[in-house]
């Protein structure tokens, strides 16, 4: 049997409750915030759904909420895990944009120009406002 997971680490969904998924993975477990991927089959293809890891439950087992709907999903399916965190388009290119939870544009504009992504539980920029900006 071929390994579809080309080395990353894999897992199978044991639970499915809502958005809210648990799955075994026997080798190691993901680390909070990661993002686990899942292919789910829909009309004749597939779609990737992404759900990140808020718990670790125990016995090889997490806890992850999904960021899209889970209409589709099976217990027994393979999950890998990206081995890093959600991230989105950052600086200029996204201005004026609309992005959903996974930082892909859905507002018709097409490619983001951006350059950089940044994963979404970082440090926001720090405000420092110029006082002789200031209306008062």
């Amino acid at each position: 049997m071929a390994d579809k997971s080309n080395g990353k680490n894999t897992g199978r969904i044991v639970e499915i409750k809502g958005v809210v998924l648990d799955a075994v993975f026997p080798d190691r477990l993901p680390e909070i915030f990661h993002a686990l991927s899942v292919e789910v089959p829909e009309d004749g293809g597939s779609r990737e759904l992404i759900a990140e890891v808020q718990q670790h439950l125990g016995d090889d087992r997490v806890r992850a909420v999904a960021m899209d709907s889970t209409d589709g999903l099976a217990r027994g399916m393979e999950v890998v895990d990206t081995g890093g965190p959600i991230t989105v388009p950052v600086g200029e290119g996204t201005l004026g944009r609309v992005f959903n939870l996974v930082g892909a544009p859905i507002d018709g504009l097409g490619p983001v120009k951006a350059t950089e992504r940044r994963p979404i539980h970082h440090e926001p920029p720090e405000l420092d406002p110029d006082p002789g900006s200031l209306v008062l």
